[in-house]
């Protein structure tokens, strides 16, 4: 990294971190505008709605994420001697700084709108590239056997786009002389030349990451919540390295691991999964396919890459698509999308009717699936005959509700050597060390994801948008959901008043 002198370190003050030191090379990537973009794009979509105080930026984050990051390899150089290259603890901080640099505007619920919209319309071979040659370098995880086409990019895919192909991010990073496929690699856990995975890929993504550690401990700042609320200095101290180079925990740390994990848990169900955020993002997701619908935007590759190219990204905002939202609402003559969006500009959330939910074995997935089947036919069938548009019917489901990667993917009984095949989900577990060796914390006895990792919460939810009711419609609507439960006999026999 010749070139500018990259320890000239500027200070900034944090409500989370205290002081935050960054060096001259994250401030000229900070100054870019792709970068300060993130200040107009909220880390929690519509929370703040619900939440007042959650309406902190992707900005903020990420600085969070890029100091959690220097604190860990400091850690680890204090509490096992690893040798720690300059070049090498700098490329980890830019990971982190710059990891959530490609989301798109409202974060993943816009995300997630995008991509069923163009998976629904079209064939992956239907989109070319500016630059066919480029595309396989700036996706390089795709395999011979994919098409070599994507309908649509997830945030992953425009943070690599715009590494490599952003006109500031691109020219900060030439006079540092910065490979960003370097950087790249610590994101997707791709080997380089030869063959070597980053040694602390790991400290960028799994259950226990600078990503997480300072979104929980940010997002409990910001909402008043307790979750997130991490001991990050203990966790600090108790990092190690395992045989393997591998970020584990000192043992006596397993108890504030534990914490950590189901601290996440009850985060995303009292934030993420909140039943008034979660129907408010249901709004927004139909309200950004109308916008996509209309050609009032264009998230395809080929637009992506245009505004990338032409410096156009750094407009594409939180305030851009809410003045979109605003437009629409005065001129779209769908009732249909007029109440969505009312239900985002005026808060007026549709109604929650009823839910159920259950903690149970993963291998319950196939029951689940059946509920969820029949509570469809059941909102196919009531819009049918209350005659309410079956457009206005939600049907909210979530299997993400599991204490860690690991157990989503794989047994927890397994031994490490039977994982060979899933070094992925393997390598993003929460690992304790044990002798010189470490293991998955869901292979640790006396650990209570020992027993919980197996488990995942299970959640569905009936909601309806409704004009002026007083509740009477939404009891009489509930009333028919339960008959049509008894009827059917489903193993439905929990059903929650909403």
């Amino acid at each position: 990294m010749a070139g500018k002198a990259k320890y000239s370190r500027a200070r900034i003050t944090d409500p989370v971190h205290g002081t935050i030191e960054l060096s001259q090379l994250e401030i000229d990537l900070l100054s870019t505008g792709a970068f300060q973009r993130l200040r107009n794009v909220k880390q929690l979509g519509l929370a703040h709605l619900v939440f007042p105080g959650a309406d902190y930026s992707r900005l903020s984050h990420s600085i969070g994420v890029n100091h959690v990051t220097g604190k860990i390899l400091d850690a680890l150089k204090s509490n096992t001697g690893v040798l720690i290259e300059d070049d090498e603890y700098e490329l980890y901080r830019l990971a982190g700084l710059l990891h959530d640099v490609g989301h798109y505007p409202y974060s993943h619920t816009f995300e997630d709108a995008v991509s069923t919209y163009y998976q629904d319309r079209f064939q992956p071979d239907m989109f070319t590239y500016a630059d066919e040659s480029s595309q396989a370098e700036t996706w390089p995880h795709l395999s011979e056997t994919h098409d070599q086409k994507l309908t649509s990019l997830d945030h992953e895919d425009v943070g690599r786009m715009l590494l490599k192909r952003d006109p500031e991010i691109t020219e900060v990073l030439a006079s540092y002389d910065i490979d960003p496929s370097d950087i790249d690699r610590i994101f997707s856990r791709q080997p380089s030349d030869d063959g070597q995975i980053p040694r602390f890929a790991n400290l960028i993504s799994s259950d226990l990451d600078a990503d997480r550690i300072d979104y929980l401990s940010r997002t409990a700042q910001h909402t008043g919540l307790p979750y997130g609320l991490v001991d990050i200095e203990y966790l600090l101290s108790q990092m190690r390295l395992d045989q393997n180079e591998r970020i584990c925990l000192d043992p006596s740390a397993l108890r504030t691991a534990e914490h950590f994990l189901l601290g996440r848990y009850f985060d995303y169900q009292q934030v993420n999964f909140h039943k008034t955020v979660a129907s408010l993002e249901w709004a927004l997701r139909g309200v950004i396919n109308a916008l996509l619908s209309s050609g009032a935007i264009d998230c395809s590759p080929n637009a992506i890459e245009r505004k990338i190219e032409r410096g156009e990204w750094p407009h594409f905002d939180d305030y851009e698509i809410w003045r979109l939202v605003r437009e629409l609402e005065n001129e779209t003559h769908s009732e249909t999308i007029r109440a969505k969006t009312r239900a985002i500009t005026r808060r007026v959330p549709p109604k929650l009717i009823g839910s159920v939910e259950f903690f149970g074995n993963r291998n319950r997935l196939a029951e689940y699936n059946l509920y969820m089947q029949f509570l469809n036919r059941t909102c196919d069938d009531l819009a049918i005959e209350l005659g309410i548009d079956r457009e206005l019917w939600y049907m909210w489901g979530s299997r993400k509700m599991s204490l860690t990667k690991l157990a989503t993917s794989l047994p927890a009984s397994l031994t490490v050597s039977e994982r060979e095949d899933n070094d992925d989900a393997l390598e993003q577990s929460v690992f304790i060390k044990d002798g010189d060796e470490s293991k998955p914390i869901s292979a640790i006895p006396r650990s209570l994801m020992s027993v919980l990792s197996e488990n995942m919460l299970f959640s569905m939810r009936i909601y309806v948008i409704l004009e002026n009711d007083d509740g009477a419609q939404r009891q009489d609507i509930l009333s028919r959901v339960r008959r049509k439960i008894d009827t059917a006999d489903v193993g439905l026999d929990k059903w929650i008043d909403g």
